[in-house]
This record gives structure tokens, C-alpha cells and sequence, in this order.
């Protein structure tokens, strides 16, 4: 590639090339205004995976439960009449919002009549029934309490909790409309919560989503603003100069305008993961605007050119920028081979826009710069700072004499942090990046506390034969399989086919408590009849089995206990099911929202841990070209590993789960971090001719050569990841605190522990192949009078 062409092509065609861009940030731009958030949980499990075939057939088989939202109240005089006839009221208006399917509650609830004549259950609503008095309501309370089907479900006895759970119709769960309707559900609800003062709690998969959507928008906003303050204030500190800060500012805001047009042009929608990519292009983006900047003001101060000055800075600074960001875009780029679709749109957005950010800041700061008057005196005061010159020659310091000590000292590092990894935790949670503090975390809590579990799971069973569900042999199975499941403490109550031919039993029986069993041979046969006969009947029974009578399924709802505590409840769970329903005569899934989740959350783990061994290796052949030297590539990788190393210690030691947010942070750290190793060791091989292959003194040239520039885009990095930790979840902010720990650490790395491996193992990997010319030459040969002359010795 022949830089010095591009360099005039470049400078010559200045006007068409701003053109271009204003072009494209228009269109970019009108489309972003389309971007949306994104209100489907994302599928983490791969689709040839059999949970996640089963969960498709289940899906057209039954109605998705997870379209249902949970208002729950504990109240000790619920049954007071002025507040249940309220609460009546309260349902009564939710169910009549657009969007609303059913409403059913203590107060909205059916009942099952017999109807003798005709030989058929009719259902009735008895709170349509007047209720005149306290009389009334007691009347109703003692009705209600009677039908063991609704107990465990709309009430906990023991805590005195009542639910009310609204079915949304799915059209409304997938839309924009869904935020709306909630608003709404909230508004009519904090009527009766505030007359009465009695806290509402609010959950189900529809609510909690919708709140998680709304978060991830207000975030977005806030981390622009946020990036965009951090690294203009860190810009005017390092360089005293508003032009550069706004002209900085300008190259990163077109590329997140453009970011958030790509989204749009691909179809994707804001996740909690891509709602990142704006303010990570601000903060990836500023420093190659401080690497052109810098090497402009240098250059320009050293001959006092300024087109001269631009020309180079494209020619060299250009090449090596192009490595760099080529190396953090494979490290976004690996998430495209997992098989989250929420981490492949991220990488493949995220990957594209680092290059388009490079080619931005390549194009228009050389080209805006060629407009303005050349830094001044004031404006390159910077270049000899005696804080940041102070702290590059303490480095020097160390590597030159305190290197052998450096080493040992990473060593010891290296064997305390393996220990660290082995209290590593691999974990997730439905809400693990909601804080503890926050009202949905907390209203979750309250609802596991009083109904056990929130989270939908099902239990499919095939029974191979048409009608066969309602056999005598499968129904005792269900029940039987519905006892062993009360016996864990996680899972709700749950709901069959079973609870239905029972209720039914005791409507047959005129309501009677006692009767709510299954029916004998004989009473079975009149039930089936009845049922067949009603409308209400043949409904209740469609929910829990298919049309031809075969397949069946057992409702429950779990708790957000963790993958970790989940494959144990699982360990437990198969053997029984596989006991009551053996393998030769039934075909079962467990399916549900639930087991997606925490399945999917070990899938995704493990593909994350596969993209990261597929970065270093990328990233290694990438240094390969350019360094011609396995050696030298193995060297390199070190100072980039030895901080992933400690960062993983750090999570072992502090309790810091490996989960999908937290896993993300060794991707991203690795292809960022690299780059200052590309910088050093392109200039250490430079310098090696300049020297005539003088080791010692390459080393300590090429220190002081990139210095400023590593602890500029140290600085940035690690004050712009930094923003992430204001983030109201738990797995932004653990990501915003690793990224910047790790960059932070590599920065060092870089810098003490590489130049004394250098020097230490200087005759064994400085070999013949590093010395040959590169497959992709990072810098171009130089003599020596390229240098500024506050670069020479």
C-alpha cells in the first residue's frame, strides 16, 4: 500500500472529501432517527439445540406464558370492602386498555357451575354478582378461598399476598406500544395504592423487559453526554487547546451518527449490550485523534511545514493506527462467531464502526488541521510537559535497572492471580445487572418470597398416543410428578391438566372443598362429558393439551436462582421426571423463559471464551505480518495476557462472577491493549536501524519516542471506559471498572515489563527474521533526521 499516494490523494481532494462525509452523515443520520430499542429477550441458545427445538414445538403447541405482568399486594385487610371493591375497580379499568387480553385476580376470578339440565359446566364470575356490603365481600373471600385451583396462584394465605395477573396480547409484548401500556397499568394502579396506602409490586417478564428497555435508553443518552464531557475535558487538559477538543469532538460525533446508522441500515434494535456502541466509538475513536494530533504538532514544530507536517502524519501515523485499529476491531469482531444474536449484531456494528472511525479520523484531521494556522508556541507546550516527561523517564529508570526486578515481581503476580482464577464463579441472573436497591429487583424478591418463583418453566410431555393425556395411568403420573415438584422450594405451585379435571370434579359436586381429587374411572367418564359440552370447558383443557389429545404440559414459575443453582434444581428434577415418565414410553421437555435463560447464559459463556482464544490468535498472526518473528510475537502477547491474567484473579478474589457482561471485558481489553505493543515494538524495530542494532539503546528510544502518545491514550481509555461505572447495571458498571483496570495495567505492561524482556532476552528473540522487512511495515524507514529534536540523545 502506498502511503504517500494516499497521503496526496488525500490532501488534494479536500473539498469532495468533506463533501462526502457531510453526504453521508446526513443520510446516516436521517436513518438513526429510526433506530429503535429492542423489547424481545434476546435467544441465547443455539437453534440446533434441542431445549431450543423443543421450546419452538412447545410455542406452537401452547400459549406463551411469558405475556403475563404481575401486580401483587400484602395486605392483611384485603378483604376490607371499600378496598376490594376498589381493587375490582382497579382490574376492571386495567382490562379494558387497548393491548389487555384478561385480567384475573381474587376479584376476577371463575368459577365452574354445573348446569344439569344440560348436562354441561357453564363458567360465572360471581364478583359480577352486587356486593352491597362488608357481608357480601366476606361471602365472596370464603367462596374464593374454597377453590384450591386458585390457591398457591392468586393468594399466599400465610402472608396474607394477593397477585393480579394480566395477560398482554403478544402483538403489544413486541412493540414500542408495550411502554405505554405499562405506563398506563402503573397509573391506574398507583390510584388504588395511594388511596389506600398499600405499596403495588409490580413484575412478570413483560414489565421487567420494559423497564430494562427503558434503562438502556436513558443510558445511552447519559454515556454520550458522558463520553463525550470525559474525553473533551481530558483532550483540553493534555493539549490546552479548544481547537483541538472540538475538532476531536467533531470525528467521533459523525462517527456515532453513522454508528447508529448502520444499526438502523442492518436492522438491528438496542440491546443492553449494543445500546454501548455509541459512546464506546467516542471513547475507541478520540485516541487516533491524539495519535494525528500529536505526531502532527511534533512534525510541525520540528521543520515548521505544515504541509509537510499533515503528509506524515497520514504516511506514518496512518500505518500504525491502521494495525492498531484493525487489532480492536477483530477483538469486537470475534463476538459474530457466538451464537447470541445480541452479541453478533454488537460485534459486527461495533467492528465495522472502529474502522470507520479510523478512516474518519485519518481523512478529515489532516484535512480540517490543512485549513487552520499551524499550533503555535502555547499549543505544543504540551509536548514537553515535565509531569508526563517526568513519568516516562521514571520508566526508563526502572526498565534500566530495575528490569530482572520487574520480571520476578510479575512472576509472583502471575502465580498469586492463577490462584485468584480458581475461585472464579461462572453465574448469571435474570435481573444480575439490575442493582439490589432497584424497585424491580427488589418487587421480584417479594414475589419469590410469597409465591416462590417468577420465571415461566414447563414441563411438555408427549404421551405418544392420541387422547392419551387423559388416561387414568397419565393423569395419576401428572399428579404425582405435581407432588414431587411442591417439594421444591424454588418452583411456584404448579398447573395441569390435573388441577382442571379436579376443579371440574368439585364443580360437579356442587363446590364442594372436599372433592377438589381426581376423579375415579367412573366419574372421569361424566366429567370428560361435561366438558366436552361447555365452551369454558373445552377452553380450560386446550391450554394444557393439543388438539388431538397427546401432548400435555405442567406450568410453574422458578426463581431467579442463578445458572449455578439451576443446574443443580435440574440434576434433581430429570431423574424424577425420567422416573415417572420413562424414556421408552414418554417424550419430555423441560421448556420455559427460564431454562432459555440460564441455558442459553452457558452457551454464551462458553462461545465468549472461544472468541477470546480466537482474538489472541487472530491478533497473533496479525503481529506476525508485521513483525515477521515468532519469537517476537510470543513476547509481545505477554504484556497483553499477563493484565487478562490479573483481571481474572481480581474477579476470583473480589467475587466478581464470570458472566456475559463480565466475560466481554477480556475481548475488548485484549484487542484495545495490544495496540500499544504494536506502537512500541514497530518504533523499537525502526529504531534498531537507526542505531545499527544497538538493543539497549533501541529500547530505551522507543520508550521515550511513544511515551507521551501510550500515557495520552492511556489516560482517555481508561477515564473513558470509566463512565460505564455510573451505569445503573451491574454488569455495564463491572465492565466499565474491568476494561479500565485492565487497560490501565497493560499501559504498564507495555511499558516496563516488554522493554525488560527486551533487554533481558535481547539476543534470543531480537533474531534475523525481526530484522527483515515486514509483510505489513507499520512505520516506513526513516533517517534519522526525522526525529524531533526532543527525540534525540
Amino acid at each position: 500500500m502506498n502511503w504517500t499516494k494516499i497521503a496526496g490523494i488525500i490532501l488534494r481532494n479536500r473539498i469532495a472529501i468533506i463533501v462526502s462525509v457531510l453526504v453521508l452523515t446526513g443520510f446516516m443520520g436521517y436513518h438513526s432517527q429510526f433506530l429503535r430499542i429492542s423489547y424481545n429477550h434476546a435467544n441465547l441458545i443455539p437453534e440446533s439445540d434441542s431445549t431450543y427445538i423443543q421450546g419452538v414445538k412447545f410455542q406452537e403447541v401452547f400459549k406463551d406464558e411469558s405475556m403475563v405482568m404481575i401486580l401483587s399486594v400484602q395486605d392483611s385487610t384485603f378483604y376490607q370492602y371499600e378496598k376490594f371493591v376498589s381493587w375490582i375497580e382497579m382490574g376492571d379499568e386495567i382490562r379494558k386498555l387497548k393491548g389487555v387480553q384478561g385480567v384475573l385476580s381474587p376479584g376476577h376470578f371463575w368459577m365452574l357451575k354445573k348446569n344439569s339440565e344440560e348436562k354441561r359446566f357453564e363458567a360465572h364470575n360471581p364478583t359480577r354478582d352486587s356486593l352491597n356490603s362488608q357481608q357480601d365481600v366476606d361471602s365472596l373471600s370464603r367462596l374464593f378461598h374454597s377453590l384450591p385451583f386458585y390457591k398457591g396462584l392468586l393468594y399466599n394465605d400465610s402472608t396474607h399476598s394477593y397477585t393480579m395477573a394480566i395477560t398482554i396480547q403478544d402483538e403489544i409484548v413486541e412493540s414500542k406500544g408495550r411502554e405505554s401500556l405499562m405506563n398506563e397499568i402503573e397509573r391506574i394502579a398507583s390510584v388504588f395504592s395511594e388511596k389506600f396506602d398499600i405499596k403495588i409490586h409490580y413484575s412478570g417478564l413483560p414489565y421487567t423487559r420494559t423497564i430494562l428497555s427503558i434503562l438502556v435508553r436513558e443510558e445511552i443518552i447519559r454515556f454520550i453526554y458522558l463520553a463525550l464531557l470525559v474525553t473533551a475535558l481530558i483532550l483540553l487538559i493534555l493539549f490546552r487547546s479548544f481547537r483541538v477538543v472540538f475538532f476531536s469532538m467533531l470525528v467521533v460525533a459523525i462517527g456515532v451518527i453513522i454508528a447508529m446508522g448502520t444499526m438502523v441500515l442492518f436492522g438491528y434494535e438496542i440491546t443492553i449490550i449494543s445500546g454501548m456502541i455509541p459512546p464506546l466509538v467516542i471513547v475507541i475513536g478520540i485516541p487516533n485523534s491524539v495519535y494525528f494530533l500529536n505526531k502532527y504538532q511534533v512534525e510541525y514544530r520540528h521543520h515548521g511545514n505544515k504541509i509537510r507536517a499533515l503528509q506524515r502524519v497520514i504516511i506514518k501515523t496512518g500505518k500504525a493506527a491502521l494495525m492498531t485499529n484493525l487489532t480492536t476491531a477483530v477483538g469486537f469482531g470475534t463476538f459474530i462467531l457466538t451464537h447470541s444474536k445480541m452479541l453478533v449484531e454488537f460485534g459486527i456494528v461495533t467492528s465495522i464502526n472502529v474502522m470507520v472511525v479510523y478512516v474518519l479520523s485519518l481523512t478529515l484531521i489532516p484535512i480540517i488541521f490543512s485549513f487552520l494556522p499551524p499550533p503555535n508556541a502555547r499549543q505544543t507546550n504540551h509536548l514537553d510537559k515535565k509531569l508526563i516527561n517526568l513519568a516516562v523517564d521514571r520508566l526508563v529508570h526502572i526498565v534500566v535497572y530495575y528490569r530482572k526486578t520487574s520480571i520476578f515481581i510479575t512472576g509472583i503476580i502471575v502465580v498469586i492471580s492463577l490462584y485468584g482464577i480458581t475461585l472464579m464463579q461462572t453465574t448469571g441472573f435474570l435481573v444480575d445487572d439490575i442493582s439490589p436497591e432497584h424497585v424491580v429487583a427488589k418487587d421480584l424478591k417479594y414475589l419469590e418470597d410469597n409465591f416462590r418463583g417468577i420465571m415461566p418453566m414447563d414441563i411438555m410431555i408427549d404421551t405418544r398416543k392420541k387422547k392419551g393425556v387423559l388416561s387414568p395411568v397419565v393423569l395419576k403420573k401428572i399428579d404425582e410428578l405435581q407432588q414431587r415438584l411442591d417439594s421444591f422450594p424454588e418452583f411456584s405451585k404448579s398447573i395441569s391438566i390435573v388441577d382442571g379435571v379436579k376443579y371440574a370434579k368439585q364443580a360437579f359436586y356442587n363446590g364442594k372443598e372436599s372433592y377438589y381429587s381426581l376423579p375415579n374411572s367412573q366419574e372421569r367418564g361424566v366429567l370428560l362429558s361435561y366438558l366436552s359440552r361447555s365452551t369454558e370447558g373445552s377452553r380450560s383443557l386446550s391450554s394444557f393439551i393439543d388438539s388431538t389429545g397427546q401432548i400435555t404440559r405442567v406450568s410453574m414459575r422458578i426463581a431467579d436462582v442463578g445458572t449455578i443453582e439451576w443446574r443443580r434444581i435440574m440434576s434433581d428434577l430429570e431423574p424424577i421426571v425420567k422416573d415417572i415418565f420413562p424414556a421408552e414410553d414418554y417424550t419430555v421437555s423441560i421448556v420455559g423463559a427460564s431454562v432459555n435463560f440460564y441455558k442459553g447464559t452457558g452457551y454464551l459463556i462458553k462461545n465468549l471464551y472461544s472468541s477470546l482464544a480466537l482474538a489472541i490468535v487472530i491478533i497473533a498472526g496479525l503481529m506476525a505480518l508485521v513483525f515477521r518473528s515468532g519469537r517476537m510475537v510470543m513476547i509481545s502477547l505477554v504484556p497483553n495476557v499477563v493484565p487478562l491474567i490479573l483481571t481474572a484473579a481480581v474477579m476470583g478474589f473480589f467475587g466478581i462472577p464470570i458472566k456475559p457482561s463480565t466475560i466481554l471485558v477480556f475481548s475488548i481489553a485484549f484487542g484495545i491493549s495490544v495496540d500499544g505493543t504494536i506502537h512500541y515494538l514497530s518504533r523499537y524495530r525502526q529504531d534498531l536501524e537507526l542505531t545499527n542494532w544497538d538493543i539497549g539503546k533501541s529500547v530505551i528510544r522507543a520508550m521515550r519516542e511513544v511515551g507521551v502518545s501510550m500515557i495520552y491514550t492511556a489516560v482517555i481509555l481508561f477515564f473513558g471506559f470509566g463512565i460505564f461505572m455510573v451505569s445503573d447495571f451491574g454488569g455495564t458498571f463491572a465492565l466499565g471498572l474491568l476494561v479500565s483496570f485492565t487497560l490501565m495495567v497493560a499501559m504498564l505492561a507495555n511499558f516496563v515489563l516488554l522493554p525488560a524482556l527486551l533487554l533481558t532476552l535481547e539476543k534470543m528473540i531480537t533474531t534475523k527474521s525481526f530484522s527483515e522487512d515486514p509483510i505489513i511495515d507499520v512505520y516506513e524507514d526513516a533517517d534519522d533526521n526525522e526525529f524531533s529534536e526532543e527525540y534525540k540523545e
